[in-house]
Parts: structure tokens; C-alpha cells; sequence
């Protein structure tokens, strides 16, 4: 009987082994493992439940020269060497490793979901000391907009119509076909109006979701947003003084507008794809 229960206990703690190494793998969200390591305590070096990380570990572990790359998000640590985005223990610049990035995260364009990839390796020891790594509060009237992401809603409808205007435009003269002339003329009004509630929520969010960081990137964005709505002014101005244009007398300088609007609006997207994704190296 006493040979049964000890083989019983060496398979139980066989099966506690497998599944305590399985959670370790850095599966994707959706894999099976992750209900086994709710389920199970992983123990630490002693043998007991999950670590306790002090504050003088995690910012021992700040990444680079070798060192784990270890980071706080709402009392759990997690360590992300593995990240080639953390892999020299900066990420875009702007956040570091060995610190705790709870309020960092909550103005990120990503969820928790992006650090549970990795491996979580304990738990932060508590304290009340604020880090000079999370931002001020964002006002009530601000988190109203960024909580609904009003910028990255509103950011592609001035970008889909300031492409349409000058292929439109090219059209008219290439085909003759009148009406196109009249659907590049309103495409680049309402590009010009939609334009200008989507650069306001941008600063909206560039102000408090991003504590108005002062990196290059944001500052390229910004100023081309503002370029770009006072081209749009400019256009519109140009062509209603105009009148209706001709398919047959090609407008050199109006087709050189129409599309410059167009080349912005790229480099718009990409500066808003280096800020979400970060900068390929």
C-alpha cells in the first residue's frame, strides 16, 4: 500500500515537472499550456509558489552586457531577453528595462497580451515609491478620446481621401470624363475637414497617452499633420479660384498639389508605423 502512494506522489510530481516546464515556453496566446499554469503553482528556487522579485532585482535586470531584461506590469515581472525589441533592455527609445511600466503600458498602442508571450518570472515586491518611468494622469476630458482610440479611427479617413484626389484628378485629364474633376475637388474638401479633427486627437494623444514625448518621430508626425492641413487650404483655395477645369488644357500646378498631399500622407504612415511597431533596424 505505502509503494502504491509513494509511486503515485513520484508520477504526481513527474506530471508537476512536465507541465512547470511546458508554461515555460513562450507559446502563443492561444496555446493549451496556459490553463495548466493557472492551474499550477510554478515554484521558485526553494521549492515554493512564484518568486518574489525585490526592486533592487528588477533594476538589476535591465538588459544588455548579458543581463536579463526584466520588466513590472501591474505587480507581475516578466522577463522579455527573448524580445529583440528589448534585447539591448531599451524599447523605442523610450522605456527601459528594470523598471516598473504599469502607467507606461496603459499609453502603449499594445495590451498586456504583447508580455505574456514571455515568461513570467515572478511577482513585484510591493511598495508605494512612484517610477520616473510612468507619466502624469491623463485628464478626464482627455482619456475620453483616447479611451475610444479616436486618432488611429479618424487617422485613415484624411489619408484615404487625400490618395483618391489626385488619382481622380489624373483620371479627368487622362480619360476627359468631367465628373472626376468634381470627385477630386470634393474628395480634397473633405480631406481637408476630416484631416483636421484627426491631427487634433493626435496631439491629443501625443500630449497624454505619450506624455509628450520628444522624440524625433513625434515631432516629423506633427509637423507634416499640420503641413498637410494647410496644403489641403491652400488646394482647395487654389482650385475653387480656378473655376471648373478643363480635360483638354492640362493644370500642371494643380496636379503637382493634388499629389504632393498624397506623398505626405505616406510618410505619415510610416513616422505612425515607426511609433506603433518601432523602427525596423
Amino acid at each position: 500500500m505505502f509503494e502504491r502512494d509513494e509511486a503515485q506522489g513520484a508520477r504526481s510530481a513527474e506530471t508537476e515537472a512536465y507541465i512547470y516546464d511546458m508554461s515555460r515556453l513562450r507559446a502563443p496566446r492561444n496555446a493549451a499550456i496556459r490553463p495548466l499554469r493557472q492551474l499550477v503553482s510554478v515554484p521558485d528556487k526553494c521549492g515554493g509558489g512564484m518568486s518574489i522579485i525585490s526592486r533592487e532585482e528588477l533594476e538589476e535586470n535591465a538588459g544588455g552586457e548579458g543581463k536579463s531584461a526584466f520588466v513590472a506590469v501591474y505587480g507581475d515581472v516578466y522577463d522579455l531577453s527573448a524580445s529583440p525589441a528589448w534585447k539591448s533592455g531599451e524599447h523605442m527609445g523610450e522605456h527601459h528595462a528594470g523598471c516598473d511600466l504599469t502607467e507606461a503600458l496603459e499609453r502603449a498602442p499594445h495590451g498586456i497580451e504583447m508580455l505574456e508571450r514571455y515568461r513570467k518570472v515572478g511577482e513585484l515586491e510591493p511598495s508605494d515609491e512612484t517610477n520616473p518611468e510612468n507619466a502624469p494622469g491623463i485628464p478626464w476630458w482627455a482619456s475620453i478620446p483616447i479611451s475610444m482610440r479616436s486618432h488611429p479611427m479618424s487617422v485613415h479617413f484624411p489619408q484615404a481621401l487625400f490618395v483618391l484626389s489626385p488619382i481622380f484628378l489624373t483620371l479627368f485629364y487622362a480619360m476627359k470624363f468631367p465628373d472626376f474633376e468634381r470627385t477630386a475637388f470634393f474628395l480634397m474638401v473633405t480631406g481637408f475637414l476630416t484631416a483636421i479633427p484627426a491631427t487634433v486627437s493626435g496631439l491629443i494623444h501625443w500630449r497624454y497617452k505619450y506624455a509628450g514625448n520628444s522624440r524625433v518621430v513625434f515631432k516629423i508626425k506633427i509637423i507634416l499633420s499640420l503641413l498637410l492641413i494647410l496644403l489641403a487650404a491652400v488646394t482647395v483655395g487654389v482650385h475653387i479660384g480656378k473655376g471648373k477645369l478643363s480635360c483638354d488644357d492640362v493644370s500642371m500646378d494643380m496636379l503637382i498639389l493634388y499629389w504632393v498631399h498624397c506623398f505626405i500622407v505616406i510618410a505619415l504612415g510610416k513616422a505612425g508605423g515607426n511609433i506603433v511597431f518601432g523602427k525596423r533596424k
